[in-house]
């Protein structure tokens, strides 16, 4: 084979490689750009995806009240150097009395004493200075107990102040919302339910703003949903009385402004899908 052919099957070979790599690369073009209409299509098929944070909120009363009352030493008392057996039986008939007056009640506990002297130190010499007392109550009061809470505490504080040992300690009432009562769940769904209400009302209005049909496809409460209790927002009640401030004799025992409850909260955020 002369030189020449050789040449000539070479450029035939090569055109031909040639023109199988441009059809190929044709074919690999057209394709490409005919599959790209369909994945926008896809994607526009979803529809238009909207999201709106929602909150819902919901008073509740306090299921009880907890408070401590204390008792502690007047002033003559907690001045004396000495204390005989005739203070001592009084200090007694004292907490017979206040004892005697808790128990008509339900709703209060405890009512040991202790009474222990307090010393002064001068160039290392020890001497008393007084006598300390200390006694505490644990109450636990419905709602419809306070009016008797509050007497009892007037009955507590004119029985300490006649003895003239002690004085009675009157902290602010605590209200307490048992979370895993059937009432506390019952307000938590409500909450709840208030807020996939407003979801749909908010997939109803805008459906007619876009003219497309709106539905809600998620809503995602987040941790309000897991928790056993709602974000409290507000206080539920003004204290009238200084908590743990002594009483002066004679004092009418106060009792809390009782508002309309504390307000609970949820938020969560809804995600619409509209087409």
């Amino acid at each position: 084979m002369s030189l020449v052919q050789t040449l000539k099957t070479f450029a035939g070979i090569v055109g031909i490689l040639i023109v199988f790599i441009l059809g190929a690369l044709f074919t690999f073009f057209i394709q490409s750009s005919s599959q790209a209409p369909i994945q926008s299509a896809q994607e526009s098929q979803q529809g238009l995806q909207l999201s709106q944070n929602l909150q819902a909120s919901i008073k509740i009363m306090p299921t009880y009240f907890v408070s401590n009352p204390t008792l502690s030493a007047s002033s003559s008392l907690s001045t004396k150097t000495e204390i005989s057996s005739e203070d001592k039986a009084a200090i007694s008939r004292l907490f017979v009395q206040i004892l005697a007056r808790v128990e008509k009640e339900s709703f209060c506990s405890g009512g040991s004493y202790e009474v222990a002297p307090s010393y002064r130190f001068n160039d290392g010499q020890r001497s008393i200075a007084g006598f300390s007392l200390h006694s505490h109550f644990a109450c636990k009061i419905q709602k419809e107990q306070l009016d008797a809470y509050s007497a009892m505490l007037s009955d507590m504080d004119t029985i300490a102040n006649q003895s003239g040992y002690a004085i009675l300690n009157i902290p602010a009432l605590e209200p307490n919302y048992e979370h895993e009562s059937e009432n506390f769940k019952a307000h938590q769904r409500h909450l709840y339910q208030n807020i996939i209400n407003q979801a749909n009302a908010l997939a109803k209005d805008y459906s007619a703003i876009l003219g497309k049909q709106c539905t809600p496809k998620r809503i995602d409460f987040g941790q309000s949903a897991r928790a056993p209790m709602m974000r409290a927002m507000a206080s539920d009640m003004t204290i009238a009385e200084a908590g743990g401030a002594a009483p002066t004799p004679n004092m009418k025992a106060t009792l809390p402004i009782i508002q309309e409850g504390r307000e609970f909260s949820a938020s969560a955020n809804v995600s619409l899908e509209c087409r």
